[in-house]
């Protein structure tokens, strides 16, 4: 689990990056498949973890630069 308080600056950009990719990708529905709110996206876990798997591609990504 990332704890984002823990995050420099750049890794807290590049982490709500990831998740505005994966709630952009997901407008009406969340990938666990209930409406998708504001609210729910804070608490549900597999959307969490579908921003953090998102988190982890990029910042491989970006190290490779």
């Amino acid at each position: 689990m990332i704890y984002v308080s823990s995050l420099s600056d750049e890794d807290y950009e590049l982490y709500e990056k990831a998740r505005n990719e994966v709630s952009d990708k997901h407008p009406i529905k969340c990938v666990c498949g209930k409406l998708c709110t504001g609210l729910h996206e804070l608490n549900c876990k597999k959307f969490k973890d579908a921003v953090e798997r998102k988190y982890l591609r990029l910042k491989k990504l970006q190290d490779k630069k």
